[in-house]
């Protein structure tokens, strides 16, 4: 994942510099006259129907979006592969053995809390299944009406085909055709709109670190954090990295990370700032912004340098000595409960900005495994 690849890159490069720096871190019926007639509508009106998320049920199961974890793993008769988070709150069941109109494949169902936001069914074939899937697209017509949108680009086999139906209640997507493996691939999803979501309360979690508290654990975080969930990875040492991306002062293309150590307890948080500008002048503009914004929110810095990473550095301008990554930038904050530190370096890879947040009172966790 190159999300993934980039938050580790931006720890490991936070982490040596840090050593480097030499500080610590890290319905109706007939009338029957027009009295009648004119209470009926009134009860017409009064009643609601039922949404289609309520009334219709999915292609490939019998669950409802009524449904709740605790019943879903007796509805399907069989335990999930997987229980995995999906940020802002949600978890995902994952389920290998689903059927679908004869077609046995791979099926998953999204909940917040106990109310379910999306199900998606999955089936991959060497061979083209276009009379299953006929038949799948004629039972969604029926049920919700000719397609929204018609994408599809029908080939020869009958593959290529990618509906949309886009209603109040509920979005479904449709799609038949051949992936990048050279196979058939179908995917069918049922979605809630946003609308139909309870919104998540972080009322209460002005945290360390945005909604974090350091010792959190990463159910809390998955429950109240609400930017776009990339991944969640267990690292060798027993920590684990949980990222998101958004916006962040400006920046649209920020990753955010949080990091556990081996009990499972928040002690360190980043901001990946993942801009490009053409020239290293304008990194070291945006760093300087950045740090006048830091001043403003927690004072003075408790230390603000540049270092050389080469001795080549004095002879070459500001700009170029960091293009060529022969310096680097680093300014630390302190408060009762946090250290910060805004890192700007170019360990090969290209000028990356990163802003880390640590518990300072986050005690390392010594491997006894071996004792």
């Amino acid at each position: 994942m190159k999300a993934t690849h980039l938050a580790l890159r931006s720890c490991s490069a936070f982490l040596s510099l840090t050593l480097l720096f030499g500080l610590s871190s890290c319905g109706s019926s007939t009338p029957t006259s027009s009295a009648s007639a004119s209470e009926d509508a009134i009860v017409a009106s009064s009643v609601a129907e039922p949404p289609l998320s309520v009334t219709h049920p999915f292609v490939h199961s019998t669950a409802t979006w009524s449904t709740t974890p605790a019943e879903i793993e007796n509805l399907l008769g069989q335990s999930p592969d997987t229980v995995s988070f999906a940020g802002n709150g949600k978890k995902k069941y994952t389920f290998s053995n689903i059927e679908c109109n004869g077609l046995n494949g791979e099926g998953y169902f999204i909940f917040k809390d106990t109310l379910l936001c999306k199900t998606a069914y999955n089936y991959i074939s060497a061979q083209p299944f276009t009379e299953e899937s006929t038949d799948i697209v004629a039972t969604l017509n029926k049920t919700y009406g000719t397609a929204t949108e018609d994408k599809s680009n029908v080939l020869e086999d009958g593959s290529g085909v990618w509906l949309e139906w886009t209603t109040e209640d509920v979005n479904i997507s449709y799609f038949y055709y051949p992936n990048e493996d050279n196979k058939y691939e179908l995917v069918l999803a049922y979605e809630l709109p946003d609308s139909k979501i309870p919104a998540t309360d972080t009322s209460d979690r002005n945290g360390d670190f945005r909604i974090g508290f350091w010792g959190d654990n990463v159910e809390t975080i998955n429950k109240y954090e609400t930017a776009k969930f990339e991944g969640i990875s267990e690292e060798d040492d027993g920590t684990t990295m949980m990222l998101y991306s958004g916006t962040v002062s400006g920046r649209s293309n920020t990753y955010i990370t949080y990091l556990f150590d081996s009990a499972g307890k928040l002690y360190q948080c980043f901001y990946g700032f993942n801009d490009t500008y053409s020239g290293a002048e304008l990194y070291i503009a945006v760093y300087k912004s950045l740090k006048e914004s830091l001043t403003e929110k927690y004072g003075k810095p408790a230390s603000d340098e540049r270092k050389n990473l080469s001795s080549l550095a004095r002879y070459t301008d500001e700009d170029i000595a960091l293009q060529l990554g022969y310096s680097a930038y680093r300014a630390v904050w302190k408060t009762e409960t946090t250290e910060i530190t805004l890192i700007m370096y170019n360990l090969g890879d290209g000028i990356e900005t990163t802003l880390a947040y640590t518990d300072p009172n986050h005690e390392e966790i010594k491997d006894t495994s071996g004792l």
